[in-house]
């Protein structure tokens, strides 16, 4: 058997790595340098196997060949292989793909996981197909790098295979299949990811949620808003988020009547959920939210109303500059800023004489940008109106 491997194995690392190692061409024959690093990955020693792998990373291609015909080798040990894959996604390039293809049929699974994840560093489009492939492979692992990979390549035809994989046993493949459906923003696959707002996972409903978040269309709405009533915070507050995101104004009513959560981040998540709606009926309960004992939930409720940009609003926001904490008074500045009327600036020379120089600076170059659209105002004048000094 040993006899027959040694008969084979120069056919097969030859129809991969090309007629190159025979000769001719700009780097044909390997360097004594790449030969000697390419000999330390098969050092015992992690730290020597990892110094080399970084040089050959910096050598690029002309280390392919050499490194091919390593990690081709199933004599080889383990770590050895692993080390030469990791360059050469590293390296990247249609020869190191070509290998690191070759790979994912390789008996160890090892092997072929790193592989996947090789491929996914290395970018090559036309690896795509083959990583799809892989999404069939027996072992969970690399399943699930061949998904990861698939998801950095950003491979549209992987769509149908990560839709297929949102059913498989392992929770990391569901999870890596969600996150890449969220990343290509694929609106085919909502109807299969709504299902995995009700997985036994708590993971998994939160990705599920993030993804149709990613998404963003309209038809995932009410499945987000039941997920409102999940058992943990966490996946509440993740579909939260995930209604901000789509930003359908369906979302608003029922946010509305959860707004008043004793749990805190809830509260936040939902301020800056209904901020990004933009719905001026969050308005009058975000304000009611600016008397919160809790200051970050003060912060987020002024920032959702920075984003709503309500008028009506100026009001209320003009006394969070009076606030005790230095990041409320900022994020009421920043607010009024962005609905940036001359009633908004007018309120801003309430900080003429706030204690934070930061704060009179900041007030100062919004008052202007916004004066910049009505120059027939006079801020100076206006400052001492109120009784304070030119900011």
């Amino acid at each position: 058997m040993k006899l027959l491997r040694m008969l084979v194995l120069p056919v097969l690392i030859a129809g991969v790595v090309g007629p190159a190692l025979a000769g001719g061409g700009e780097g044909a024959v390997p360097s004594a340098r790449v030969g000697r690093l390419v000999q330390e990955l098969r050092h015992q020693s992690a730290r020597v196997r990892d110094r080399a792998r970084v040089e050959l990373d910096t050598i690029g291609q002309p280390a392919v060949r050499e490194i091919s015909a390593l990690v081709l080798n199933p004599e080889e040990d383990r770590a050895s292989r692993e080390a030469g894959i990791i360059a050469l996604g590293r390296i990247g390039g249609e020869e190191a793909a070509r290998t690191l293809v070759a790979l994912l049929k390789d008996s160890d699974k090892a092997i072929r996981r790193e592989s996947a994840r090789a491929l996914g560093e290395a970018g090559e489009p036309s690896t795509a197909q083959d990583l799809v492939l892989t999404l069939q492979d027996a072992h969970p692992s690399v399943r699930l790098e061949a998904a990861r990979a698939l998801n950095r390549l950003g491979s549209q035809e992987a769509e149908s295979a990560f839709i297929q994989l949102l059913g498989d046993v392992d929770t990391d493949v569901r999870i890596a299949s969600l996150d890449a459906l969220g990343t290509i923003q694929s609106e085919r696959a909502i109807p299969s990811v709504e299902p995995l707002l009700k997985d036994p996972d708590e993971e998994v409903r939160k990705r599920a949620a993030r993804s149709l978040g990613s998404i963003g269309s309209g038809k995932g709405v009410q499945a987000l808003l039941a997920a409102l009533r999940d058992v943990e915070a966490s996946v509440r507050i993740e579909a939260v988020q995930a209604l901000g995101a789509v930003g359908d104004t369906a979302g608003v009513g029922p946010l509305l009547e959860t707004l008043d959560s004793e749990d805190k981040n809830y509260k936040m998540a939902c301020a800056l959920a209904l901020g990004a709606i933009g719905d001026k009926r969050a308005t009058r309960p975000l304000e009611e939210l600016l008397r919160d004992e809790n200051i970050n939930v003060r912060v987020h409720a002024i920032r959702g109303l920075g984003e709503i940009k309500d008028p009506a609003s100026i009001s209320s926001l003009a006394e969070m500059l009076r606030d005790q904490d230095t990041v409320v008074r900022m994020a009421a500045v920043e607010a009024l800023g962005a609905i940036g009327t001359d009633e908004a600036r007018r309120a801003l020379t309430r900080v003429a004489n706030d204690e934070s120089g930061h704060i009179r600076k900041r007030a100062y170059e919004i008052m202007n940008l916004i004066s910049a659209g009505s120059p027939e105002h006079d801020m100076e004048r206006e400052t001492k109106e109120e009784g304070g000094e030119t900011i």
